[in-house]
């Protein structure tokens, strides 16, 4: 293996690392977040999935997407609501990417300059950039493992169909559904009640377009530029929101 991938390999692990063991680095969820953009080595792709998802996944189960405890005085407190508003952005941003890893196809920029809109408009049909990138199996079931647990945490012990409905028609609508992710939804995820009511719901819904526009389409799940804005706590890095 080149040394070059693995040594961005242990770099990651290094960023996912740090940013659920220190407090001081909360910045490092924004350089993870980079990875999950089309364009990246798979494997570190994976890592930053994985490391995002603890970090994510731990805060909302303590409730930070909800404002925390509710303590009056934390609610109030300045520093307490530039970190809830900058958890939200970079939270949403989160499933944002992960939708876009299941709809099965990224878009890789022929030059680096490329920004958000240029990509968008490129994976749509048009605009500056190159060609595109099929996610690889194995990101798509853990991206999937990924949003499966968020919509678990947001608020527990109550499922957020939304996103969950969101993830799934960007794959169902994606080229790149793959027998892997078929056989990871169905294995470990359809045999939930509550999941297989809100699949079968989701499946209607789609035909239901699908028949009223005469045809079928691909390509949901690619990102929208006008939601992403700067992302650090100091306001650099990643950042943005998606519509639910």
């Amino acid at each position: 293996m080149p040394k070059t991938l693995v040594g961005r390999r242990d770099a990651t692990t290094h960023l996912g690392v740090s940013l659920n063991t220190d407090a001081k680095s909360l910045n490092n969820s924004a350089k993870l977040l980079t990875l999950l953009r089309p364009g990246h080595d798979s494997a570190s792709t994976r890592t930053a999935i994985i490391a995002l998802e603890r970090f994510f996944s731990e805060r909302l189960c303590r409730g930070d997407l909800r404002g925390g405890s509710g303590d009056a005085a934390a609610a109030t407190d300045a520093a307490a609501i530039k970190y809830q508003e900058w958890f939200q952005k970079h939270y949403k941003l989160f499933t944002k990417r992960l939708t876009a890893l299941l709809s099965g196809v990224g878009f890789e920029a022929r030059k680096a300059g490329v920004d958000a809109q240029g990509e968008e408009a490129a994976a749509a049909g048009g605009g500056d950039g190159g060609g595109r990138v099929a996610v690889e199996p194995k990101t798509q079931v853990l991206a999937l493992a990924a949003v499966m647990e968020c919509a678990r945490s947001e608020h527990p012990g109550r499922f957020n169909n939304e996103l969950y409905a969101a993830a799934l028609t960007a794959a169902l609508r994606g080229t790149g559904f793959t027998p892997e992710l078929l056989g990871a939804l169905a294995s470990r995820y359809l045999t939930m009640m509550d999941v297989r009511y809100h699949t079968y719901a989701t499946i209607a819904k789609i035909a239901n377009e699908v028949r009223r526009s005469g045809g079928g389409g691909g390509g949901a799940g690619t990102e929208s530029s006008a939601h992403e804005g700067g992302g650090g706590m100091d306001g650099g890095g990643e950042g943005g929101v998606i519509a639910r």
